[in-house]
């Protein structure tokens, strides 16, 4: 049974980028060898990425969205609205979906802004860019969601780094009168 549903909207595409140093949960100095083995099978989090220090959130999402775009040709001038998802901006000001829109090269007619939210980001965000989409007939957005999570936790904090790795994704979502997502 769905929780919600979005009428009009469909999923044109999605795509997701990551950095390429992987960690072990089974090597996790934090926990026993026994705890390990029962968080790695309970949680099911083996392996972790891990961005360089340089690496941002909107750097992957970026990489993210430039696939996505590409794979679904879209001409960049028909993207209305740009959200993104993250909990480790580049900067507090200005919004780091301002950054996105330039670099993606999008209208400075794209409604643009940041949602500071974590693990329910997602679900979030398809539900505030299906709403914008709802009144333009035609209409054309893009959810990025990212964190650079390992930035920003204590690595001696046993409870959160085994599960934390970095990550962006690109959800491209477009008017369909008819169409109908379910959650």
């Amino acid at each position: 049974m769905a929780i919600f549903s979005i009428p009009n909207v469909q999923i044109a595409g999605l795509s997701a980028a990551v950095p390429k140093q992987t960690v072990d949960n089974m090597h996790c100095d934090l926990l026993s060898e026994s705890e390990r083995k029962m968080f790695v099978d309970t949680v099911g989090i083996r392996y972790r990425r891990i961005a360089p220090a340089h690496v941002t959130a909107s750097d992957l999402c970026l990489a993210a969205a430039e696939k996505l775009l590409n794979q679904l040709a879209w001409n960049r001038q028909d993207i209305h609205v740009l959200v993104f998802i993250t909990q480790t901006p580049d900067y507090i000001i200005p919004n780091t979906s301002s950054i996105l829109q330039h670099k993606l090269g999008l209208p400075k007619s794209t409604l643009v802004f940041d949602v500071n939210l974590g693990c329910s980001g997602y679900v979030y965000g398809l539900s505030i860019i299906s709403s914008i989409l709802q009144n333009m007939t035609g209409g054309k957005a893009l959810l990025l969601v990212g964190d650079v999570s390992t930035h920003t936790i204590s690595s001696k904090d046993q409870s959160t780094v085994p599960l934390f790795s970095d990550a962006g994704s690109a959800t491209a979502l477009q008017f369909s009168a008819g169409s109908q997502m379910h959650f």
